[in-house]
């Protein structure tokens, strides 16, 4: 017979224990008050789909429920300030081991991790700018409130007159053209909600620090107005407006109204307001008129402040109670300088003589230049007050003593003459007399 003989065939077993659940990542360690905060966490291992859970965390951070639960990872997010709870800045600080967990029933991995919590920081860039000139235009950007066309405008007010001595002389109706500008408003990070922030247009000037405070002058006393104390600082209601009129809101580059930016039209001179920056903007402006008026003057200086947070969670600087930033104003007015007719810049004089000078304007103007000279610096050594007058020939070839040197539209050169006087010197004083002659500051000061 035959045999039958069935062999079994046998093999060892080889699969492999499934790895430790574990976490991939390592979350961002700052967070902001009102921006959000998330990160995607990765997992792998375990024998089945994996939970996660944090514990020590801080009520405004959670993992996000998700329907998908074969995926290997998980988000965790939210928003310091608002999200559980709206503690504000409560929340604000450091908490150190916050440990995510996964598992998968059996086995377990974590994971630990500090976040802090910062202020979400507004800050405020200032702005050098001409009289008349234009700004340069910021890029448009979607993280930026639309730019501001840098458009003109006109802007009405009483100027203030002097007589010779300076004292007020009433007031004179005049209209100059205005030009738009603005200061950048900055948020450090895009908060997930608005953020409303009042601002207010301020400057250094005084009308009670005068020259002469012996005398007591009035406020609107040249003295007073154009003092040495208020030398460079900008005169708002004069020199810079928030706004020259409401029908002259500003508008982005396609002509459509700004609306981010609400001034407050309550009192005579426009000054302040509020600006809002939409969720995710983190770059905002605040625009302003600059006067192109008439009147020499220095650079001078006005400050933007924010003055305060109406809406949101943002902080005004590092913790301060206001923002700011100054805006510097260069004059845009002729400039006069005086040589000789040959070209100099230095000269004698024998007393009781006189000669000719040449004052040349340089630079654009709209009207007539008026300028009166008068000595630069102290005299030393001499018993007069003056030691020369300023000079012109009249029709009779003869000179005339004149209080201006008055310069036509379209003429930029004038001769004059400068006759010098006879002094006497002091007791034991022999020099000559250096008397160096330029425009009488004091006297032109706010006069067109």
């Amino acid at each position: 017979g035959v045999a039958l003989i069935a062999l079994a065939a046998t093999g060892c077993k080889t699969e492999k224990d499934p790895d430790q659940p574990t976490l991939l990542g390592a979350p961002p360690t700052t967070a902001y008050l009102g921006v959000e905060y998330y990160y995607n966490w990765g997992a792998y291992g375990g024998e089945s789909i994996l939970d996660y859970s944090l514990t020590n965390a801080p009520s405004w951070l959670a993992l996000e429920d998700t329907s998908n639960k074969a995926r290997q990872g998980i988000i965790m997010r939210g928003v310091p300030g608002l999200s559980g709870g709206n503690r504000g800045e409560a929340d604000l600080g450091q908490t150190e081991n916050i440990e995510i967990v996964t598992t998968d029933g059996r086995m377990a991995g974590f994971q630990p991790f500090d976040i802090e919590v910062k202020r979400n920081v507004v800050t405020l860039d200032g702005a050098n700018l001409k009289e008349g000139e234009s700004q340069a235009s910021e890029d448009e950007s979607e993280e930026r409130c639309a730019v501001p066309e840098m458009d003109a405008g006109t802007y009405s007010y009483e100027l203030q007159k002097f007589t010779d001595e300076g004292a007020p002389d009433g007031t004179e109706s005049v209209t100059y053209p205005t030009k738009r500008a603005y200061v950048k408003v900055n948020l450090d990070q895009p908060s997930v909600t608005e953020v409303k922030i009042a601002f207010e247009l301020r400057s250094d000037f005084d009308p009670t620090a005068c020259d002469n405070p012996e005398n007591d002058p009035p406020p609107e006393h040249q003295d007073c107005r154009y003092s040495r104390a208020n030398t460079g600082t900008v005169i708002i209601g004069e020199d810079l407006i928030a706004l020259s009129e409401e029908l002259n809101h500003p508008v982005d580059k396609e002509g459509n109204p700004l609306e981010y930016i609400e001034y407050d039209m309550t009192g005579d001179t426009v000054t302040s307001g509020v600006v809002t920056l939409k969720p995710g903007i983190t770059e905002c402006y605040i625009p302003f008129e600059v006067v192109d008026d008439l009147i020499p003057e220095p650079t001078e200086v006005a400050t933007m402040v924010l003055t305060e947070v109406r809406q949101g969670i943002a902080s005004l600087g590092n913790g301060s109670v206001e923002v700011k930033a100054n805006i510097s104003i260069e004059d845009n007015e002729p400039l006069l300088s005086i040589e000789t007719v040959n070209g100099g810049s230095r000269d004698t004089i024998n007393t009781e003589t006189t000669r000719e000078y040449r004052a040349i304007l340089t630079g654009d103007r709209k009207t007539l230049f008026r300028a009166k000279l008068a000595r630069i610096g102290a005299l030393t050594g001499v018993a007069e007050d003056e030691t020369f007058e300023i000079v012109q020939k009249n029709a009779q070839d003869d000179y005339d003593e004149i209080e201006e040197l008055v310069f036509p539209l379209e003429q930029d050169e004038i001769i004059f003459g400068v006759r010098a006087l006879a002094y006497n010197n002091l007791q034991d004083e022999l020099d000559d007399n250096a008397a160096p002659i330029g425009v009488d500051v004091s006297y032109q000061a706010g006069r067109a």
